[in-house]
């Protein structure tokens, strides 16, 4: 492959659109409280981005036998060889450690919400969609955890009813 290639095949592990949607939404969960930290936004967007970029891909290299049986999938990086598995596997971690030390610069509860919704995803939404039809439901938990980082760097409450509708 050439280096191009290479490039593109990682940055098809990332699911870039669906990270930067997660990294944008944490902006505005942050917009939205009384007192946004400017200055968090972009340590902020780039944590979340860099930690779903990381679960994404640690998704791709979890699915990987699933996905090399259907033919929607079996182009992906890792199933088509592109990618050798244990290389998706260390990218991705590379990717969610990074995201994760950058949420730690916000001095908030930040990484841990991450990290939860890194675990959340990836060992509990992963495992249930191939078992139930049901799974997007609890699976739709891990997109409402990055608009509540964002308010939770704002300063916003936990407890806030407003947090439950931007969410």
């Amino acid at each position: 492959m050439t280096v191009g290639e290479t490039i593109r095949a990682y940055y098809s592990l990332c699911r870039v659109s669906i990270s930067l949607f997660a990294a944008l939404s944490a902006a505005v969960g942050l917009r939205l409280t009384a007192h946004p930290l400017w200055t968090a936004i972009p340590v902020l967007t780039a944590g979340v981005f860099l930690t779903a970029c990381g679960a994404c891909a640690l998704n791709q290299y979890q699915e990987r036998g699933a996905d090399a049986l259907m033919a929607r999938t079996a182009g992906r990086a890792i199933p088509s060889g592109r990618i050798r598995p244990r290389d998706g596997l260390c990218f991705s971690l590379i990717l969610i450690g990074s995201g994760l030390w950058m949420l730690s610069r916000t001095g908030h509860p930040a990484p841990i919400l991450g990290l939860g919704a890194v675990l959340w995803y990836n060992g509990f939404y992963t495992w249930l969609k191939s078992r139930t039809a049901f799974a997007p439901f609890p699976g739709a938990l891990a997109g409402v955890i990055p608009p509540a980082i964002g308010w939770l760097v704002g300063g916003g409450s936990p407890v806030d009813p407003a947090l439950a509708f931007l969410c």
